[in-house]
């Protein structure tokens, strides 16, 4: 910042002078009282520049500080997230399969937040997207990841329960019978155009059969 400033007054004081010399008619006490004058210009000019450059950096430190805090927040929020259920819901019978819902929803849509913050700039991510059935009928990458999290957790904890999933109902090329046996039902990116496109009109979606009928289910909009 100080190599900056300072070669900016030189050049001031430089300029001012030689304008100065080319007129003859001035006396020495003039040209010495002019020269004196420019150097201190220069100097404050200097100064100046030197004391806007140190304010910068010090909104840029508070700036910092206040992101850090926004994204302590922001974790703090998501934890809360996790835990909370509505209490009107903890006599559920499914209270188990409905808390593994919440928590994969919610992992499932922060892997689409990334696409949506970027989308439409110069650092905008790029998602690879496939076609399945017919050209209007697609997924991107987000899609499979994001069923593939939710399956592998539910086979974890519930290795009993079926699973319908649509990408992979769609990669096998037919939908699976639904039964009276616990079935899990996946959207991973329900509104797959809309996500691809940016526009935030799109959610993760996870429901849950017993006996043929939808006994509980979890949408979660990341924006």
């Amino acid at each position: 910042q100080q190599m900056t400033c300072i070669p900016l007054s030189i050049t001031f004081v430089y300029y001012l002078n030689k304008d100065y010399s080319s007129t003859q008619n001035h006396t020495m006490s003039k040209s010495n009282s002019f020269i004196n004058t420019a150097t201190a210009l220069g100097v404050v000019v200097a100064s100046s520049l030197y004391i806007w450059a140190q304010r910068l950096e010090k909104l840029k430190e508070i700036s910092k500080d206040d992101d850090l805090n926004l994204q302590e927040d922001a974790s703090s929020a998501d934890e809360q997230k996790k835990i909370s259920v509505p209490k009107e819901l903890k006599s559920c019978p499914y209270i188990a399969e409905l808390e593994l819902a919440i928590r994969l929803s919610l992992e499932a849509g922060s892997n689409m937040l990334e696409h949506y913050e970027t989308v439409g700039t110069e650092n905008q991510s790029s998602i690879s997207v496939m076609t399945k059935g017919s050209e209007i009928d697609f997924a991107t990458e987000i899609d499979t990841k994001n069923e593939d999290l939710v399956i592998s957790h539910i086979k974890s904890k519930f290795p009993k329960h079926m699973i319908i999933g649509e990408e992979s109902s769609a990669a096998d090329g037919n939908i699976p019978e639904l039964t009276d046996e616990p079935t899990w039902i996946i959207d991973p990116v329900d509104g797959t155009t809309n996500f691809a496109s940016g526009l935030p009109l799109t959610c993760v979606s996870i429901g849950l059969c017993v006996n043929k009928e939808p006994v509980m289910g979890v949408v979660f909009a990341p924006v």
